[in-house]
């Protein structure tokens, strides 16, 4: 397995996961709120065939929905928790350069990075390659197998 193409991958995914972190949080919230919420069970009809209620098919729909997202969420979370992990493990200059080369990815980012680290482009991509083996290394204990 390529493990630095697995780094480069979960630092290009680093923002989407941040997001999906937050919605998936929001969604289960939503759904907390709508099945604690009262509502009263109608008894003036009769169940044919001992089938629930809609209200009862809902709450189930439900619960079986929630723990889907927590799954989702707790995956998300361990992923966020690697890349940040990773990312504690390099310098602020390398950090800066992953964070541009991967995360941000700004128009014209290696002029970018270039001015502000004083660095020509080859040099650059040397210091890039120093900084994603580092985080791979903190990531994933190892560069290839």
């Amino acid at each position: 397995m390529n493990w630095i193409k697995e780094s480069e991958s979960e630092l290009r995914n680093f923002t989407k996961i941040q997001n999906d972190i937050k919605t998936l949080s929001d969604q289960i919230t939503s759904i907390d709120y709508e099945t604690t919420s009262i509502k009263c069970t109608n008894f003036d009809r009769e169940r044919i065939n001992g089938g629930a209620s809609r209200r009862e098919d809902w709450i189930i729909e439900n619960i079986m929905k929630k723990n889907e997202l927590e799954l989702y969420y707790a995956i998300a979370k361990k992923h966020m928790d690697l890349v940040e992990r990773g990312l504690g493990s390099v310098t602020k200059e390398e950090r800066r350069i992953l964070e541009l080369f991967y995360i941000e990815r700004p128009k014209n980012y290696i002029d970018i990075l270039c001015d502000e680290l004083g660095y020509e482009q080859s040099n650059l991509y040397y210091h890039k390659d120093i900084a994603l083996r580092k985080f791979t290394l903190a990531v994933f204990g190892v560069i290839s197998t």
